[in-house]
């Protein structure tokens, strides 16, 4: 965290917020209660946060509910529960994945145990016992640590995971991730008696970085896969939800690695934004940055045009900005189909693209992406930004060209 020991100075000054933390734990069976806690319900305190390295209290968590906290005036808890470099798979209900065809089942695995040889039934016969791998299974945090929750009222959730299904079930997020958001819903809103909103408030931070000399692209899939393939929230298969776009916040120098970069504060300012808007229907709070709404084809210019629903602010610097498919077989885009579209220029709420690398080969340009990598750009230096007072970046997007051209 930066100015982690500042910040930590800070926490006890607000009297108002409590935490509470889950432990650590799976469970193969749906559990009524926590087997235990790993914080009871406690002010704010440097200990409580887990000192320099938050180690006991998410700090993203703690930002957004202090930040929730300031803006509302009210008093506000915080619960926990979390598990890092876990699968979405492992905290969806038997019933959420079998919407996506996602079998519940924890897969079991041989293995030895130490001083086997003592527990055979004769002398130099292994025995072989069958485990799950832990946190890494279907449903066994679901069972541990969300379901005995549910009796608990809540107005909101805060969710930030994706990392683990960049390599695991990847193209099924888009509907493993709608899925369990309408399942705890459910849960939720039946367990307590319907005091929690039928439409519980869901806001997520889209994942960040993790490599800049990564060329694949299980991240931005992961990305577009979070809003369900729309690249916005809300939308009609995830209503009443907010996204926070955070591929401007990487950190080279994280001495916790790529993948951990340090600027939760400014994950959690965008978070409350858009439970600003969803959660407490404040329409003045714009949360997310500009996405497109239109793309044209002038052939006599060589120029695609992309319009957006906001106006613009460009920087320079991006790692290959926009890239467009020039393919002669539309809906299909092969890795060597995508190659680089300068930008021309930004004018207001337009992009103007040079197209010409696909006009000289004789193939159409049949879709477009931006900031479709896993490390876009620099800390606060993609391309395109919002030009209002938030200044959030434009998110990252895939999108097929229309057939029309001018």
């Amino acid at each position: 965290v930066v100015n982690a020991s500042w910040e930590l100075t800070q926490a006890a000054n607000f009297s108002l917020i409590r935490l509470f933390a889950v432990s650590l734990k799976t469970s193969l069976q749906p559990l009524d209660d926590f087997a235990s806690v790993a914080l009871p319900w406690s002010l704010p305190t440097a200990d409580c946060l887990g000192m320099g390295d938050y180690t006991v209290f998410s700090a993203v968590c703690w930002f957004f509910g202090r930040n929730l906290h300031r803006t509302l005036g009210v008093p506000v808890g915080l619960v926990q529960s979390c598990w890092g470099g876990t699968p979405i798979e492992s905290w969806s209900s038997p019933r959420a994945l079998a919407r996506c065809g996602l079998n519940a089942q924890p897969q079991s695995r041989p293995t030895r145990r130490p001083f086997d040889y003592q527990m055979s039934v004769s002398p130099g016969t292994i025995v072989f016992f069958f485990e799950c791998s832990g946190q890494l299974e279907p449903t066994v945090l679901w069972n541990a640590m969300i379901h005995p929750l549910l009796n608990m009222t809540l107005k909101g959730v805060i969710w930030y995971q994706g990392e683990r299904n960049t390599g695991h079930n990847t193209d099924l997020y888009n509907c493993s991730f709608p899925a369990m958001i309408n399942d705890w819903r459910r849960e939720f809103y039946t367990a307590t008696n319907g005091n929690t909103d039928p439409l519980l408030p869901f806001g997520f931070a889209q994942i960040s970085t993790s490599d800049p000399y990564d060329n694949t692209d299980s991240y931005p899939r992961i990305r577009w896969h979070q809003s369900a393939d729309y690249g916005f929230t809300p939308n009609s298969r995830m209503p009443k939800t907010f996204m926070a776009v955070t591929i401007d916040l990487c950190d080279r120098t994280s001495i916790y690695g790529w993948i951990h970069p340090r600027y939760k504060q400014e994950v959690a300012t965008r978070l409350l934004l858009g439970a600003m808007s969803v959660a407490y229907n404040d329409s003045s709070s714009i949360f997310q940055g500009p996405f497109p709404e239109l793309a044209i084809v002038n052939l006599t210019t060589q120029m695609l045009i992309i319009k957006y629903g906001q106006e613009l602010i460009h920087h320079n610097g991006g790692r290959g900005d926009f890239q467009i498919c020039c393919s002669q077989v539309r809906g299909q885009c092969l890795n060597e189909d995508w190659n680089q579209a300068p930008i021309l220029s930004v004018q207001a709420q337009s992009v103007f693209l040079n197209i010409s690398t696909c006009i000289s080969t004789s193939r159409a340009v049949t879709s477009v992406r931006y900031a479709w990598s896993n490390w876009p750009c620099e800390l606060y230096a993609c391309a395109l930004y919002g030009a209002g007072p938030t200044a959030l970046p434009a998110p990252p997007f895939i999108k097929d060209v229309p057939l029309e051209v001018v």
